[in-house]
């Protein structure tokens, strides 16, 4: 089968996953999107090949949005992979209709009960219900969690905090926004720090130049339930006032609490 000849772009995700790239980064990773779907969903991870397709040598930044295979030397996007099996199961059911439209049209005068059998069987394929995606065949695709996600860049405490911060928000992280959010806090030095900053401040997300404006813009900060809870794990853990200065939640927490 040739290659789709159109990809199907989510806008508000796409946005929200590049918020971090500069704009020449966007051009490469929108060059390496299209490359991949036309050939089948895959890239080799080769940085010469990949600097060709992309016009310049890729970035570190744009490389971390993409999946990579070991054992198959090659790269890709796992939402790529889905929609792309999806636009493949959509065409081959239109072929196979088309197909058997021209045999109902050809049998319509001589055979009119076989004619109205294959039409039936048509009506069937074009109300198929959509297909399940189908698994990418990367490593790190096996058993991931919105968790397991936090935790490649917090520790233990502040990946299941997060977690539990965004249920009582009303707003369970899944896996995509799991990733955005990590790849948010992986722009600032001391990522469990601007994980504690978040809860404590009741933001919904991360950027850096938050943290740094966080002294002179933006409400005052104010004692919250993800303030309460992280009281809840200092004492969980065992931790007091007297903790160690590098306790990140507890130092954060106390030097903007109110006085």
């Amino acid at each position: 089968m040739s290659a789709q000849p159109y990809m199907q772009l989510w806008i508000a995700d796409f946005i929200g996953d590049t918020l971090h790239l500069s704009d020449a980064e966007i051009g490469q990773y929108m060059l390496l999107l299209m490359a991949m779907w036309r050939n089948g969903g895959v890239l080799p991870d080769d940085p010469k090949k990949l600097a060709r397709i992309a016009r310049n040598e890729v970035s570190e930044s744009v490389m971390q949005m993409f999946s990579k295979s070991e054992a198959n030397a090659c790269i890709c996007q796992k939402r790529l992979l889905v929609e792309l099996q999806k636009a493949k199961a959509k065409s081959e059911a239109r072929s196979e209709a088309g197909k058997w439209g021209a045999q109902v049209k050809a049998l319509k005068n001589n055979k009119p009960a076989k004619a109205k059998a294959i039409a039936k069987a048509k009506a069937k394929v074009q109300h198929s219900p959509e297909p399940e995606p189908v698994s990418t065949n990367v490593e790190t695709n096996i058993g991931e969690t919105p968790l397991s996600i936090l935790k490649t860049i917090l520790d233990d405490e502040h990946s299941e905090a997060v977690v539990a911060y965004r249920k009582r928000q009303k707003q369970p992280l899944n896996l995509i926004a799991a990733r955005r959010l990590a790849n948010q806090l992986g722009r600032w030095p001391k990522p469990n720090e601007a994980a504690a900053e978040m809860m404590v401040r009741t933001w919904r997300g991360f950027q850096p130049e938050w943290m740094e404006n966080r002294g002179s813009t933006g409400p005052p900060a104010k004692r919250s339930a993800s303030l309460d809870y992280c009281d809840e794990l200092l004492v969980k853990n065992g931790k007091s006032d007297e903790a160690p200065a590098n306790t990140t939640i507890e130092g954060d927490y106390r030097r903007i609490g109110p006085g």
